[in-house]
C-alpha cells in the first residue's frame, strides 16, 4: 500500500519526538486524522524511558498515553484493556479537527507501565481499523454525555443526595449533605448577583491534572460531576445543546 507524502515526511521528521524539552507543548504534525494518528504512533515508537504522552486538540480535549520501549501500555481515563478498544481510543482523538499538539513528560513510578503493552505492528493494524469505522454518534441527552466526559456523574437533590450516579463515586464530593446544598446555593447566588445566572459552573485548576468539579442546570435538574481534564469546551457544548434542545 502506498504511504502519502504527507505521512513519510512526517516519518523522516520525527526522530526526537519522544524526548522531553523545555518547550512544553509542540504542534503535531499532520492535517488529516491518518496523518496526526500516525505521528502520534511515532511518538510512541520514539520512547525508550517510561513517558507520559499528552495529546491535545484544538478544542482542548487531552488523550494522555503511558509509553515506554517504543510501546503503549495504557490510555489515561479508559477502562479498556483490550487492542480495539485502545485503537478506537487513539482514532477518535486523531478525527478532531484543527491544530494537534503534544507535551512528553518524565513519568512516575505509578505511570512506568507494566507487561509488556501492546505491539506496535499490531497497534498500528488496529488503529488502521478504528479510523475507518464510523465514529460513535454522541449520546443526545446531557446526562449521557456528561457521564460520557467525567469519571463520575450524578443528580443533587435538595437534600443533598446525589442520585442517578455513574462511574466512580470516590470521585464526587464525598460531603454530600445539607452543607453541600448550601453551597450550592451561594454559588447560585453570587452569580446572580454578577448578573449571569447559574447555568454551568467548572470549580478547580484545569492545569493539575485532577478532574474539576462541574455543577450544571439541565433537563429540569441540576448535575454534578467530576469533569475530566481537558473536556471543558466538550461540557459547555453539550449544555449549550441541551438548552437550545429545552427551549425547543
Amino acid at each position: 500500500m502506498a504511504v502519502s507524502r504527507e505521512i513519510m515526511s512526517i516519518m523522516a521528521g520525527i526522530e526526537v519526538l519522544a524526548e522531553p524539552q523545555a518547550k512544553a507543548l509542540r504542534p503535531l504534525p499532520g492535517k488529516s486524522d491518518t496523518a496526526r494518528l500516525e505521528a502520534m504512533l511515532r511518538v510512541v515508537s520514539g520512547t525508550i524511558l517510561p513517558r507520559r504522552l499528552v495529546f491535545c486538540a484544538s478544542e482542548g480535549r487531552q488523550l494522555v498515553l503511558t509509553a515506554r520501549s517504543g510501546r503503549l501500555f495504557a490510555v489515561e481515563g479508559i477502562t479498556e484493556t483490550d487492542l480495539e478498544g485502545v485503537a478506537a481510543a487513539l482514532a477518535a482523538h486523531a478525527h478532531d479537527e484543527g491544530p494537534h499538539g503534544y507535551e512528553v513528560q518524565i513519568a512516575g513510578t505509578d505511570d512506568s507501565g507494566v507487561g509488556v503493552g501492546y505491539p506496535s505492528g499490531e497497534l498500528r493494524a488496529a488503529c488502521a481499523a478504528a479510523l475507518q469505522a464510523p465514529e460513535a454518534t454522541a449520546p443526545a441527552d446531557f446526562g449521557a454525555r456528561l457521564a460520557a466526559l467525567s469519571t463520575a456523574s450524578g443528580t443533587l437533590k435538595e437534600t443533598g443526595q446525589i442520585a442517578d450516579q455513574a462511574g466512580d463515586a470516590a470521585s464526587l464530593p464525598g460531603s454530600a449533605g445539607a452543607a453541600l446544598v448550601a453551597d450550592v446555593a451561594d454559588i447560585r447566588g453570587a452569580l446572580d448577583r454578577l448578573g449571569g445566572g447559574f447555568g454551568i459552573v467548572l470549580v478547580g485548576a484545569a492545569e493539575d491534572g485532577a478532574p474539576r468539579l462541574a455543577l450544571a442546570e439541565a433537563e429540569g435538574a441540576l448535575w454534578i460531576a467530576a469533569a475530566r481534564p481537558g473536556t471543558a469546551v466538550q461540557l459547555l457544548r453539550a449544555w449549550a445543546e441541551a438548552r437550545r434542545s429545552e427551549r425547543g
